[in-house]
């Protein structure tokens, strides 16, 4: 059966989907651009710099991916435009919030969005839904490292309590992106689920078991203490 044969709240319900994703990898790829310009404007390591440019074109490259999708399944929509992007105020206004920003992008949001993105290939329909999910994760996968190796550069120079300070804050600001958008109903199609609609409860549980699982351990590589953060995600429901 093609996309475009499956019923209409299907078709609907997964083009809405994709409409979500491409308005966020057009937010992503204005983030990526602003922190590409303020690591170079700040003598950040070259390869990260560059990494972070790569990151803009690929979330960019991402947007007409989604697109093709949303229209696949009938829908209608115009390329979003990538915003023009500062350091989150929050962050801004510590000592050192260009690191901020780039662990809560890449440490953080990255590695929740590829672990969303890992559970929609394992459900992936095989064709045009698969093949655009397995691109995406693959670059996203990339994107989690450079705020890896940011760290690890920053760390050499001395403790960073101000980066476990900001972790809890960090975690909050994620709840309220792709991961928990959208009904709290339960969507029981399994038709649904191969098309890139995944139920809240297993969002909640990519949330829990990617923090305990792949980010916590990075911030503890570091000496960081995330206790406070993980008492936090074992208490939080949606």
């Amino acid at each position: 059966m093609s996309l475009a044969s499956l019923p209409v709240p299907i078709r609907k319900r997964a083009a809405g989907v994709w409409a979500f994703r491409a308005r966020a990898e057009a937010i992503a790829a204005g983030r990526f651009q602003q922190i590409a310009r303020d690591l170079e404007g700040q003598g950040a390591p070259g390869v990260v710099v560059e990494l972070s440019k790569q990151a803009a074109e690929e979330e960019a490259r991402h947007i007409a991916l989604c697109l093709k999708l949303v229209r696949a399944f009938g829908g209608r929509m115009e390329s979003p435009p990538i915003p023009e992007l500062e350091v989150e105020p929050h962050l801004a206004r510590q000592d050192r919030g260009l690191l901020l920003q780039v662990v809560h992008t890449c440490c953080i949001n990255e590695t929740l969005s590829a672990a969303v993105l890992g559970e929609m290939l394992r459900c992936a329909r095989p064709g045009l839904v698969h093949d655009t999910v397995q691109e995406i994760l693959r670059d996203e996968i990339n994107h989690g490292r450079i705020g890896w190796a940011l760290l690890s550069h920053e760390a050499s120079k001395g403790p960073m309590h101000d980066v476990e300070a900001l972790v809890p804050w960090m975690l909050k600001a994620a709840v309220t992106g792709e991961l928990f958008s959208g009904s709290k109903a339960e969507d029981p199609d399994a038709e649904s689920s191969s098309l890139g609609t995944l139920p809240r409860s297993s969002r909640l549980r990519l949330f829990r078991d990617s923090l305990e699982d792949l980010v916590f351990p990075g911030f503890e590589a570091f000496l960081l203490d995330v206790s406070e953060s993980r008492r936090w995600v074992r208490g939080f429901n949606l």
